[in-house]
């Protein structure tokens, strides 16, 4: 069975077992939907069974609607989990990942609730699923490390191990797609470990399987036919010694084991036993073949078995079962369909038709590329390197909050040594009060020493680690910027390619500054050494346009620059690059689509002014005062939901104070905002154009 259809097979069970979950806990508080709601969602379901989705929709979003006041937590769960499943049927992942957002919308605020938080674990697991569908892998990967992050409080139940092996099994399929055979058996076993503490249910059963299943998948991938033979067997074992207890899934039981016997033949290929290889695609064949059951599995294991009689040079045979399957078409994939192709103009080539290969070879070409881009586009997304970036980020999150909690703790010993100390003055009013009153002094300022070094120590070691941090996203940036210097050194490069090569290593370049700004800002009493000189700000603006054009676009704006020729002032060039490209990133994440940006520049005797003018959300007045601080009171996500860290502006303010110069805005009358700099014209340095 493929590993990608495995995987959507498995997401609904998943989504099957959160539903079961948000209504079936008796006596719960809050996690128990309640029939009435139950009623109205299997109503529902009955459409959706009859294909009218639509339908479906329309019913179930009409019946929430009137009984909105009556509705729990539960039963808006219940709601959202049925659509995701609904949308998932119909391939349709961008839906059911906006219902997956509700869902964790609305299960946040009981994260740390006992009877929520392995739901809201479900949540970022499926929600995970639906970006990785998507192709989206490295957007997957946060969802399903905070999934891990908040079942792992919870090591009390079975649901938490059948939701851990969940978790293990996309990882360890996760790890087969990259080639790490190895990483994926282990993730397999420990799969299967988290498995046996609770063997009952018709979910253990599908899950102990398939990690039995794609764990002899994985070693035969792996080069070690024997151990896949084994893992197979065992499979096939397992299988048969629980179809007396699951009488009511006897078809997937019979379906599981012919997918089995098709993987242990193409072991046995392997292996050069053919006579074996044959029976077991045979025997593959003939029960997937049944009304009902796997029947897409059976007509790959034909492909595999003509392949087979081709190499015996039983031709008339192979030629019969590639007659029987049709064409390509049948097939799921573009995986299966290439090895159906290949199959065919094997045997063309056999019987003397050598024209196939010269006919289709554009076609093959075209599903062999198609296979190749997907297989490049996940190898690129190294999920071993995010997992352990994620876990360095909630480290450091940690740590931060226990230096908090430690500062609170220490001020609260503080003002208890304080209070007892005036207790003290006032119990003991003797002779010996105003020497005690000293040593009492006395002792309060070693404390407050005390306190300071551990507030110094503290704040070293945030420095300390915000450095190694920076180090660890200078690494790969670096070698961007190496790979980047290579291809532009090739002559043979089109004008296009040097172009953009050209626009990425200034970007990689600019966001290494950016690293460093960040570590100024970490310290409020930082400052910022400037390399001034004569620049050419005309040009300056036309490269940070030309470079965010690629963004706009995405937006569908529209980004028009209005300047009077060249202007050389003396400045630090990457640094004021730094702070127009900022003002342009903030235009075009804070404006809707299809709008348009205004980018000015004008000058006097003494003073240059650029202003960016947008048409977007506009500026609260309640952040006016705000804006230019280190205060994340003041961030918003853009209006196609970007995110934002609320340093730019306050970076962009130090730099133009460095330079003596300001930065403000005015609301534009028309809507949006006009950010300003200015700063005044260097003495010797003239408009070119005079």
């Amino acid at each position: 069975m493929d590993i990608r259809q495995w995987l959507l097979q498995k997401t609904g069970w998943v989504i099957c077992l959160m539903a079961i979950v948000s209504c079936g806990h008796s006596g719960s508080r809050s996690s128990e939907a309640s029939p009435f709601f139950q009623s109205a969602v299997a109503h529902a379901d009955s459409l959706a069974l009859d294909n009218k989705t639509g339908q479906a929709l329309r019913y179930i979003d009409s019946f929430y609607h009137s009984n909105d006041r009556k509705a729990a937590i539960a039963d808006h769960y219940l709601k959202y989990v049925t659509r995701i499943r609904w949308f998932k049927d119909k391939n349709d992942f961008v839906s059911a990942g906006i219902n997956a957002d509700s869902a964790l919308k609305l299960l946040l605020p009981y994260a740390d609730d006992d009877a929520y938080n392995l739901l809201c674990a479900e949540a970022y697991l499926v929600k995970g699923d639906m970006l990785y569908y998507q192709g989206l892998f490295s957007n997957a990967y946060p969802y399903y490390f905070q999934g891990s992050r908040i079942a792992k409080s919870r090591t009390d139940s079975c649901y938490y191990n059948h939701y851990m092996a969940r978790f293990d099994l996309r990882l360890a399929m996760i790890s087969y797609r990259m080639e790490d055979y190895t990483t994926a058996i282990s993730y397999y076993n420990q799969a299967r470990t988290h498995l046996s503490v609770c063997t009952t249910g018709f979910d253990y059963l599908y899950e102990y399987q398939g990690a039995l299943s794609n764990t002899g998948l994985s070693y035969k991938r792996a080069g070690d036919p024997d151990s896949a033979l084994l893992y197979y067997k065992r499979c096939i074992d397992f299988l048969r010694d629980n179809l007396p207890a699951y009488p009511a899934h006897k078809t997937f039981i019979e379906k599981a084991t012919g997918v089995v016997y098709g993987n242990m033949g193409d072991v046995y290929m392997q292996l050069g036993q053919l006579q074996l290889a044959d029976s077991m695609y045979r025997t593959s064949i003939e029960i997937n073949s049944r009304p009902g059951n796997y029947n897409q599995d059976a007509l790959m294991t034909r492909v595999k078995l003509a392949r087979l009689y081709l190499l015996q040079q039983k031709n008339t045979k192979a030629g019969e079962l590639l007659q029987l399957i049709g064409n390509e078409n049948q097939l799921a994939g573009n995986e299966s369909k290439l090895l159906f192709l290949q199959t065919v103009a094997d045997y063309r080539t056999a019987i003397g038709d050598g024209q196939y290969i010269a006919q289709n070879w554009k076609y093959f070409n075209t599903i062999r590329d198609s296979i190749e881009q997907e297989k490049k586009r996940f190898l690129n997304a190294n999920v071993n390197n995010v997992f352990r970036l994620l876990q360095q980020e909630y480290e450091i999150g940690a740590l931060r909050k226990q230096d908090k909690l430690k500062s609170i703790l220490l001020a609260a010993a503080i003002v208890t040594l304080a209070l007892a100390a005036a207790l003290i003055i006032l119990v003991i009013r003797n002779s010996r009060a105003a020497i005690r009153h000293a040593r009492e002094v006395e002792q309060y300022n070693k404390e407050q020493r005390f306190a300071l070094l551990a507030l110094e120590q503290s704040n070293r070691e945030n420095a300390r680690l915000a450095k190694v941090l920076a180090h660890d996203l200078k690494n790969p940036i670096h070698a961007i910027s190496s790979i980047s210097t290579l291809m532009l050194r090739d002559s043979n490069r089109s004008k296009e390619d040097i172009t953009l090569f050209g626009l990425i290593r200034t970007s990689v370049n600019n966001l290494l500054a950016v690293i460093d700004d960040i570590l100024i800002a970490r310290n409020q009493n930082g400052s910022i050494v400037l390399q001034k000189e004569p620049a050419d700000l005309t040009e300056l603006l036309q490269q940070s346009v030309k470079l965010l054009q690629f963004k706009a676009r995405e937006k569908h704006q529209q980004v028009m620059l209005e300047t009077h020729g060249p202007l050389f002032v003396s400045i630090d060039s990457d640094k004021i690059w730094r702070v127009l490209n900022n003002l342009l990133v903030n235009a075009i994440k804070f404006s809707p689509e299809r709008t348009s940006i205004h980018i000015t520049m004008l000058q006097d005797q003494e003073n240059v002014v650029i202003s960016v003018k947008d048409q977007g959300i506009g500026i609260p007045e309640a952040y006016a005062g705000k804006l230019f601080e280190l205060n994340p009171d003041t961030q918003r996500k853009g209006t196609a939901g970007e995110e934002t860290f609320g340093l730019g502006l306050y970076i962009s303010k130090m730099i133009m104070e460095a330079h003596e110069g300001k930065i403000w805005f005015t609301p534009n009358p028309e809507g949006g905002s006009i950010f300003h700099i200015a700063f005044p014209l260097a003495a010797g340095i003239n408009d070119a154009s005079d």
